[in-house]
């Protein structure tokens, strides 16, 4: 699934299949109407979120998450400095903590499906396919034209198969081995009671 960053809009993680579920991957673009309300034109302090997101881009987190909470202290009624916030702490792996800036802005701006879109991101790297799922469906619900949660909730479902098929192939493996010890007779295989004389 897909982070996103609100300079130069890199839009919520897309976590790859086949590349650990804990690696954000794709960056795609917020939709248009997502974009005007996340990121509105308010007299934000455009200068200290720049440069939060050129830190951030550059991989000096510790340098961005100064720079972010700064700008959260100036205007803290704006989606925009605490959705960098949790991006920040995604690409420094602080999960938990980037769930709960994501859940807060879910609160907040229950109209954005980006929020949804980072935290079911999350909830799908710890294994926690259902609630990402659900996650994900509100983000669609809030914007049905938000590609990039249709696209992770198609990776969800397959998640989901994958996981249900190979649970299900192990319980078919235990169902076979317990019928093989069922069928097999008490007495089946005759141990050796007694050494016998090497032949001559």
């Amino acid at each position: 699934m897909t982070p996103k960053r609100p300079l130069a809009p890199r839009c919520s993680v897309r976590l790859s299949l086949g590349a650990l579920l804990l690696t954000p991957m794709l960056l795609l673009t917020p939709p248009a109407q997502a974009q005007e309300s996340l990121f509105p034109t308010a007299k934000l302090s455009e200068t200290t979120l720049t440069q939060a997101g050129q830190l951030e881009r550059s991989g000096h987190y510790a340098e961005a998450l100064a720079k972010v909470e700064l700008a959260i202290t100036e205007q803290p009624d704006q989606a925009r400095p605490r959705f960098l916030k949790g991006i920040i702490l995604m690409d420094m792996k602080r999960l938990d903590e980037a769930a709960a800036v994501f859940q807060g802005l879910r609160e907040n701006f229950p109209e954005l499906p980006e929020p949804y879109n980072n935290l079911a991101v999350i909830r799908m790297s710890q294994g926690a396919f259902e609630e990402a799922r659900n996650l994900l469906e509100l983000a669609v619900s809030a914007y049905p034209g938000y590609a990039t949660a249709h696209e992770n909730l198609g990776d969800v479902y397959a998640r989901m198969a994958a996981e249900e098929y190979r649970q299900g192939g192990a319980a078919r493996k235990r169902q076979a081995i317990a019928e093989l010890t069922a069928t097999a007779s008490p007495g089946a295989g005759k141990p050796a009671t007694e050494l016998q004389a090497p032949a001559k």
